[in-house]
């Protein structure tokens, strides 16, 4: 069954609520208001769900901006595409040269390896965050997604939106095994809508290093399990030296503490996933690459603020979380930021 959240800044006192909002959401963008606000007008209601390895939420909001510059995908490492459906409300999209529009109805495509800046409307969206391990290989052009659009007036792209709109809906009440082909046929749906629109390959990287920054990643994907992969082995597989491989994570925190990040993301994933609730923390660990059980429950605490099985347990409370219930949840921050 999906897990799920429901973050509702309408709980707390009018003067806190932009706050609380521009720190959760901090997980994933810099926001500043659209306009100013009087604490009383504004504020923000995420439903989220997180179902075999996806996260969709809901978001509603008032009209503000949405920034991702480089110093913030390159330190906090994010590997998603995350692609909106807007219920309602606009956005628009500054993407190199071109400004994009996008209207209620749009499907949009966003690559969180790349820069964005953008501002909404007042809003009501469907955001889907993928790991790009998931995705990139049934695109054509993995790399030029960001900032594209899907007609859904009719083909691939309508069947798309009608399709998030279903599974919002119904992925509380699936099962394990109804999430996963769900999933399943998502992906390839998605694909095969963006394979369908005329995509541009020709945008340039937005940084130097980023082609270093993404195979980098990818070969620390393939061999989380494996405890002696180091940059020396990460370099020869990528073809570049230690010192250019070691320049291009300069602003990350460097090569080893990104495969460390990774390591315990991915192991925060297994530990809330329902599907993974039969395997022992022990094995967990050992699949990401900790061959030494009592050092990786000093990092997980040290990187999440819970022990291991401390996050195993909460994550048996979310999964029967009432979304009626007007809490405060936090949860999809650590979904979003844990799936990879």
């Amino acid at each position: 069954m999906a897990a799920r959240s429901l973050f509702d800044t309408r709980v707390i006192a009018a003067s806190q609520r932009f706050g609380a909002w521009r720190e959760s959401i901090g997980v994933i963008f810099d926001v500043n208001p659209g306009q100013t606000y009087a604490p009383e007008e504004f504020d923000a209601r995420v439903e989220s769900l997180m179902f075999d390895g996806l996260v969709m939420n809901r978001c509603q909001s008032r009209a503000q901006s949405f920034d991702r510059p480089v110093s913030r995908f390159a330190a906090d490492g994010l590997d998603h595409y995350m692609i909106q459906l807007l219920l309602h409300g606009g956005v628009t999209m500054s993407r190199g040269r071109r400004t994009l529009r996008a209207r209620a109805g749009a499907v949009i495509g966003f690559d969180l390896a790349d820069v964005l800046d953008s501002a909404n409307d007042d809003f009501d969206v469907l955001s889907l965050f993928i790991p790009r391990r998931r995705l990139a290989p049934l695109l054509t052009h993995p790399d030029s997604l960001h900032g594209n659009m899907i007609d859904t007036g009719a083909g691939a792209g309508r069947l798309l939106a009608d399709y998030l709109r279903s599974i919002y809906q119904t992925a509380p009440q699936m099962e394990e095994a109804e999430c996963a082909v769900t999933a399943d046929v998502l992906l390839r749906l998605i694909s095969m809508a963006f394979n369908a629109a005329d995509i541009e390959d020709t945008d340039p990287p937005d940084w130097a290093d980023q082609t270093i920054l993404v195979n980098a990643r990818t070969v620390m994907r393939d061999r989380l399990h494996d405890p002696d992969l180091g940059v020396e082995d990460i370099a020869k597989r990528l073809g570049v030296s230690r010192a250019r491989l070691y320049r291009a994570f300069s602003n990350t925190g460097g090569v080893m503490e990104t495969l460390r990040e990774k390591r315990l993301r991915r192991c925060f994933t297994d530990l809330v996933s329902p599907s993974q609730a039969h395997y022992q923390i022990a094995e967990i660990a050992y699949r990401s690459g900790f061959s030494d059980p009592a050092s990786f429950a000093r990092a997980f605490r040290a990187r999440f603020g819970i022990s291991p099985s401390e996050a195993r347990m909460s994550s048996h409370a979310r999964h029967s979380l009432n979304a009626g219930s007007g809490a405060l949840d936090r949860s999809y921050e650590a979904w979003i930021a844990s799936i990879g």
